[in-house]
């Protein structure tokens, strides 16, 4: 098997893997009794399975095959989504869910569509095209016709 790497990666799953990667280390789950509080960040239990792959995302961005990369993309993006569904579940009583968690469910998602989107050849422009069009002006009324030409005079 030969894998062949480029040196310009697919940006979007690239920038989601990489944004993955920041919420790990966001806050994934708190605890407070009024005086104290405390909170974890996902590197610890399942969290470890979606640190992991965002880097493994992020290293696919820059496979050179596409469908191998749109491929390992979905993979990362789908296991990285089961290890924070893990988490989330198992979640003892008394803890809360913090904004890290919910951000990585999101990106985790972001980076499957961005993926399938690449496999699928749908061109990231043409989906950001849609959101950041111009609306167009309201258009004006046809011109009136031309008047009929006057009758000779005599």
């Amino acid at each position: 098997m030969n894998v062949k790497f480029n040196t310009k990666p697919y940006f979007p799953t690239l920038i989601a893997s990489v944004i993955l990667f920041i919420m790990v280390f966001l806050p994934w789950i708190s605890a407070s009794n009024g005086f104290f509080g405390i909170s974890f960040n996902g590197t610890h239990d399942w969290g470890i399975l979606t640190l992991i792959m965002s880097i493994l995302g992020a290293a696919a961005a820059f496979l050179a095959e596409k469908r191998t990369r749109a491929l390992g993309s979905i993979l990362a993006g789908v296991l990285a989504l089961l290890g924070t569904i893990i988490y989330m579940k198992n979640l003892g009583h008394g803890w809360g869910v913090g904004a890290g968690l919910i951000l990585a469910l999101i990106v985790s998602l972001a980076l499957i569509a961005l993926a399938y989107m690449d496999f699928k050849n749908i061109p990231f422009s043409s989906v950001t095209s849609r959101f950041m069009k111009p609306k167009a002006p309201p258009s004006s009324p046809p011109p009136a016709p031309p008047a009929p030409p006057a009758p000779p005079a005599k």
